[in-house]
C-alpha cells in the first residue's frame, strides 16, 4: 500500500517554484491519501502537515494489519 501527503494550497510550477492554487489560504491544507484494502483511494484532510502525517502512518498500519 502506498501513501502521500499533497498539499492543496501550493502546486509545483515548471520552474521548480511552488505555485498557490485557487484554494489558496482556504480550507484545510493538507490531504492523507492512501489505498484502502480495496485498492480505492481513500482521504482525509487536515489542517497540519503533522497530523495528516500521523493520521497516514496509523491508517497504513492498520490496513496492513487487515483491520
Amino acid at each position: 500500500m502506498t501513501g502521500h501527503i499533497q498539499d492543496l494550497w501550493f502546486s509545483p510550477g515548471r520552474d521548480g517554484q511552488d505555485r498557490p492554487t485557487s484554494r489558496h489560504g482556504k480550507g484545510k491544507r493538507w490531504k492523507a491519501r492512501y489505498l484502502d484494502t480495496d485498492g480505492r483511494e481513500r482521504s482525509k484532510s487536515f489542517a497540519r502537515k503533522a497530523l495528516a502525517e500521523k493520521f497516514l502512518t496509523k491508517v497504513t498500519a492498520e490496513v496492513l494489519a487487515g483491520t
